[in-house]
């Protein structure tokens, strides 16, 4: 039987390749993957599958057997779908620790270390969980809060108990008797079903508390910092500390936030709802607190330690970590929260380019989707909040777009001239002022070059609050003053001096003016009349019209010499059956799939590269990276165009990196659906014709006729701008045959290679 467990001799070196990991947090690098990609990233799901099918009892009784099969393929599937999710790390720093950690909790029953392989999951959420073939994952979101690594041994110990009891493939099966009605619950109504469903998971979780800490006793882990792993749960909604968020952060010395931006007192933190207790899959925390606790009282056991493998390791891969997950708020677009994290994080590295540009970028996210007016698709609602985080959603709540557009800018440039070199920085930088000038400027006065001291003495003069001199003023003067008294009002234009040290830039000076300068050129054309605005659309109509009879006569005609196809994909669906994903169908058409492209894409002298599931080899953790980075990185920018928010920059670096890498910077994004629907009205269809003999041979033929649909669809980007530059989404009332994916295929490549 094939294994697909990392070799012993692999992981051990793996070991030696690490033996203390300390990231230079200064210059800190997002956390990669490693070495051999382990086997369990290259089995197939069908292999996997018959795999598993063969472990079943076949003493078991006959629902029972067909439900582990059931689960069995639709795992093998899904599980796969994570390790290729773009969210899995192999032997990267933090997951050589925490298979460290692992060693020690095991170490007396080496049969079952070697029967677990760990990883570790780029997912901020405070969880960990494991697979029924022994796959435990560990998000960086439960790292980065566990306190102690006696505290991460006792959760793996958890997880372990959860493969090694069965409870994944159990409970999938008492849920299937559950909905099904089987026996003992037969009679049980749609809600008493799902409270018995969570009633069942809840005595998994139990037992994987209780067996799990038989297994931690047995190690040389002290249990003395234990009841922190079920405070880490507990509150596992909030940041990792809450620490008041200062007004003075965001702060310079001429942009002061108004009072008012600002709470008085934050919303306090409280223990969550016992309603929403009642209605989770788990047991309520301070019950799974209250009977471990109760096991362990008395039993810290002599020369037994909260640290093993070192303390050292942990605070670094904590560390590690946390800086991780700042990274994954703002992808996920959590702008508030990613701002606070990071500020966190500064308090103990004051100074740190990669958090004070995961400040820049969250600003710059906020102020983006504020000028688009799409600013409640990324901000949350303060008064959900607790904690000192809360002050952050606030005081975003209370910016208006030019404000938050302003504060975003100043950020954003003087950290560009602390980092010259950051072309990064350099594009959010140029992106944010132009938008201030072009969509929040009403004119030049909206912001002072000189600071209020400096200010000239007729602005100073009519600005007087003499209230002699007032009196000796007409009515049009008074009203002068009290217009500009408004104007120069702190309170209500707080932003507009806080650009006054930027202005004596001549860089930002001269980009201000060119943008000034651009603005007035659109703006002073002359008002269109009804006519000219009619004759305008109509003409932009008959252009849309000539593009399109073009571009269906002749294609896109890019003219693209090279693209790179990111994970290619086909599923087959059978609308017919109770569970209509055909997985083994699907798989085997993806492997075919891949052959297809290459093929049609030499036939369109297209060159081509893939990155898919199916074509990585043991040897190409590199290229992993690649397609992890662009996984994540298609799922933010599709977000965005969702959004109808224009996001530039923000990954320069590695997109660069990438186009000087593969020789384009042209990446694509492709997919087909083939469908067998389901004929509903077939038996009427032949019902009907019995009243017209002649006509119940075409009805025969009819419902013996099956009908199929196949959905396509192609996004090319321009990674450098985030763009996309080709987009096709067809419906064909065909089965997805090799001959129909060859033409719809080959379209798409001849489009793209041909010049106009």
């Amino acid at each position: 039987m094939k294994k697909i467990y990392q070799p012993l001799s692999l992981f051990l070196i793996s070991l030696m390749m690490f033996p203390v990991f300390a990231q230079d947090l200064g210059n800190y690098q997002p956390l990669k993957s490693s070495g051999q990609i382990p086997a369990d990233f290259l089995q197939r799901s069908s292999e996997k599958y018959e795999q598993d099918k063969s472990s079943i009892n076949r003493k078991e009784k006959a629902f029972d057997k067909r439900a582990q099969r059931q689960f069995y393929l639709e795992n093998s599937f899904r599980v796969r779908e994570l390790l290729y999710s773009g969210k899995i790390l192999f032997n990267d720093p933090v997951g050589v620790y925490v298979n460290k950690v692992a060693d020690q909790l095991l170490r007396h029953d080496p049969e079952k270390r070697r029967q677990v392989r760990i990883y570790v999951v780029r997912s901020s959420a405070v969880n960990a969980f494991a697979t029924s073939s022994g796959m435990i994952f560990i998000n960086l979101g439960l790292i980065s809060q566990l306190e102690t690594e006696s505290q991460l041994a006792f959760v793996l110990a958890h997880e372990f108990t959860h493969y090694f009891n069965k409870h994944v493939v159990n409970r999938y099966v008492e849920n299937e008797k559950i909905s099904t009605g089987r026996k003992v619950y037969q009679s049980l109504s749609v809600e008493e079903k799902m409270l018995t469903r969570s009633n069942y998971s809840k005595e998994l979780e139990t037992e994987a508390d209780l067996h799990g800490l038989e297994l931690f006793l047995k190690s040389d882990y002290s249990t003395a910092r234990l009841k922190g792993v079920f405070d880490v749960l507990q509150y596992s909604y909030l940041p990792f500390d809450d620490i008041v968020f200062e007004k003075s952060f965001l702060e310079t010395k001429h942009l002061q936030f108004p009072s008012s931006y600002f709470l008085e007192k934050v919303k306090p933190i409280v223990p969550p709802d016992e309603e929403d207790e009642k209605k989770s899959t788990h047991p309520s925390i301070d019950k799974r607190r209250a009977y471990v606790l109760d096991k362990i009282t008395g039993n810290v056991g002599s020369g037994k330690q909260t640290y093993l493998v070192s303390e050292e390791q942990f605070v670094n891969a904590r560390k590690t970590a946390r800086y991780e997950i700042a990274s994954l708020y703002l992808a996920n677009r959590q702008y508030e929260r990613a701002m606070y994290h990071a500020y966190l994080l500064l308090k103990e590295n004051p100074a740190n380019p990669y958090l004070e540009k995961v400040v820049a970028k969250s600003l710059y996210g906020l102020a983006r989707y504020a000028s688009n007016d799409a600013i409640d698709k990324v901000h949350g609602d303060y008064k959900e909040v607790e904690g000192q985080s809360q002050q952050v959603y606030y005081l975003i709540s209370k910016l208006k777009p030019k404000e938050l557009t302003t504060v975003a800018l100043k950020y954003t440039w003087d950290l560009k001239k602390k980092y010259p070199a950051d072309n990064e920085l350099v594009n959010l930088s140029d992106s944010l002022l132009r938008s201030l000038v072009m969509k929040h400027c009403e004119n030049r006065l909206d912001f002072s070059t000189k600071a209020p001291a400096e200010l000239r003495r007729d602005e100073v003069t009519l600005a007087s609050t003499d209230t002699t001199a007032t009196q000796r003023m007409n009515k049009y003067a008074k009203i002068d003053q009290a217009q500009v008294s408004e104007k120069l009002s702190w309170e209500n234009h707080f932003t507009r001096y806080a650009l006054v040290e930027n202005f004596q830039e001549k860089e930002f000076a001269a980009a201000f003016d060119r943008y000034w300068q651009e603005k007035e050129a659109a703006g002073s054309k002359p008002k269109e009349t009804k006519k000219q605005e009619r004759v305008r659309l109509r003409h932009q109509k008959q252009l849309k019209a000539k593009e399109a009879k073009r571009l269906k006569k002749k294609g896109a005609a890019l003219g693209i010499d090279k693209i790179v196809m990111v994970n290619p994909w086909f599923s087959r669906v059978d609308q017919r059956k109770k569970k209509p994903v055909q997985y083994i169908a699907s798989e085997s058409a993806e492997i075919a799939l891949s052959d297809q492209i290459l093929q049609n894409a030499r036939m369109a002298k297209l060159e081509i590269e893939l990155l898919g599931d199916y074509s990585f080899r043991s040897n190409d953790a590199e290229k992993f990276n690649d397609y992890a980075f662009l996984k994540g990185w298609i799922s933010e920018r599709l977000k965005h165009l969702d959004a109808d928010v224009s996001m530039s920059g923000l990954d320069a670096a590695q997109t660069q990196a990438l186009v000087g890498k593969y020789g384009t910077r042209y990446f694509c994004w492709s997919g087909l659906v083939d469908v067998r629907e389901r004929k509903k009205d077939a038996g009427t269809v032949v019902l009907y014709s019995l009243l017209v003999y002649p006509m119940l041979p075409y009805a025969i033929y009819y419902a013996a006729t099956p009908k199929y649909s196949t959905y396509y669809y192609s996004l090319v980007f321009d990674i450098t701008t985030g763009k996309p530059v080709f987009t096709d989404f067809q419906f064909i009332d065909r089965k997805g045959s090799r001959d129909v994916l060859n033409s719809t295929m080959y379209n798409t490549f001849y489009q793209l290679k041909k010049k106009k």
